[in-house]
């Protein structure tokens, strides 16, 4: 019989698994790539903790991130990427290093957005063998944007919440009309609440990357984001501010 364990790298827009002793480790867990020029291609590592050789194949997923609730992957062709190697053997506390190139569309109209799921393939312990094996999958989230532009939020709504666990905090909606995709993990949020009386409260992109992980909103889409903040009054008009990092 065989179990498969999934490890999920994203951020807080896609699922990010717990760590897994003696498993796999991926890095980077987000690849920013463009449609053409040098942008267009990048590497990922794939380290093997385990105390055996494992043999890994790469294969891509699409993507796709509504405006609220989970991402959700689907199957796909790869054809828009190549991946070299698109499988190898491991040694036991060693690291592969694999390149990722597009070779899709070099004109997009928006971003696009896709999963690299680096899986661990069943080892073949010969007839009759028995037992369990655990297989083990990991993914990093790859972003692939037009060869020009840069992200262009604005913040559509803001409002006090209550999430479904009974914490308190903000609700912001962030609509991105630009055709590429942005990371609100790179930039400055700013709350505020004029009257009756001041009150401000700044996240970092740290803070706002601890709270939301990547914070990923599509090209010409928009996301509304559950940001747990007890202090906000419960009183007066409250506004938001979206600052993206310089170009």
């Amino acid at each position: 019989m065989r179990l498969a364990g999934m490890c999920a790298a994203l951020c807080a827009l896609v699922m990010l698994g717990a760590g897994i002793a003696n498993a796999l480790m991926l890095q980077p867990t987000q690849i920013d790539l463009r449609s053409n020029g040098a942008g267009a291609s990048s590497s990922f590592r794939v380290t093997n903790d385990r105390s055996r050789v494992v043999t890994v194949e790469v294969k891509v997923l699409s993507l796709s991130v509504p405006e609220s609730g989970p991402a959700v992957t689907a199957e796909n062709s790869g054809d828009d990427f190549l991946i070299f190697p698109p499988q190898a053997s491991i040694p036991a506390g060693a690291t592969q290093t694999f390149r990722v190139r597009w070779v899709g569309d070099p004109a997009l109209a928006e971003s696009k957005l896709f999963m690299l799921e680096a899986s661990e393939l069943p080892v073949d312990r010969g007839e009759g063998a028995s037992g369990v094996q655990v297989l083990y999958a990991i993914r990093t989230l790859v972003a692939v944007a037009p060869a020009q532009g840069r992200p262009a939020v604005e913040v559509a709504r803001v409002e006090r919440a209550t999430n479904s666990e009974g914490v308190h905090g903000i609700n912001l909606t962030v609509r991105n009309t630009s055709n590429v995709h942005c990371f609100l993990s790179r930039s400055l949020v700013r709350f505020g609440i004029a009257e009756p009386d001041r009150w401000e409260r700044n996240l970092e992109p740290s803070a706002v990357g601890n709270l939301l992980g990547l914070g990923l909103v599509p090209a010409n889409a928009q996301r509304v984001f559950f940001i747990p903040m007890s202090d906000v009054p419960q009183q007066g008009l409250l506004e938001a501010r979206i600052d993206l990092p310089p170009s």
